[in-house]
């Protein structure tokens, strides 16, 4: 019988405004598909309603592995805090502050007091030019408001 070492995950609390600030795009998005490569890096497709930081497109793909991946459940709605890695993918993790939309009521209520309003765009799954040139953030709040549920 071989043995096999597991690492646990310790994230650090941290404040709402530290997450929104180490995050490059902050999303609310449900889950369409979760797939899994034979490096164990799990790919989850994000169906995008409501984005903070950056305009982007509607449908994006993020990627989260080792011991820290998060957890993403198809079909399941998240607030997920985003990084950019180094070749243009959009990366999370445990420990960023993501949650289940329906527990993340403080969350919610901080980035429509404080957070920069994006545009969700209708588009394609991307990869390295999700980002896309939009409307102004004032002519969105001042048009559709904060959409946020």
């Amino acid at each position: 019988m071989g043995t096999s070492v597991a690492f646990a995950c310790r994230c650090q609390s941290a404040s709402l405004r530290t997450y929104y600030n180490r995050a490059d795009v902050v999303v609310v998005a449900k889950v369409s598909s979760v797939s899994t490569d034979a490096r164990q890096m799990t790919t989850a497709k994000l169906a995008v309603s409501n984005v903070w930081k950056k305009d982007m497109t509607g449908q994006i793909e993020a990627i989260t592995g080792s011991s820290c991946a998060f957890d993403f459940k198809e079909d399941g709605e998240y607030l997920v805090y985003l990084r950019a890695t180094p070749d243009g993918k959009m990366s999370t993790m445990q420990c960023q502050g993501n949650l289940p939309f329906n527990r993340a009521g403080k969350a919610k209520t901080w980035l429509k007091r404080y957070g920069k309003i994006g545009i969700a765009a209708s588009g394609s799954f991307v990869g390295d030019n999700f980002f896309v040139p939009g409307y102004t953030d004032l002519f969105w709040a001042n048009t559709f408001g904060n959409v946020i549920r």
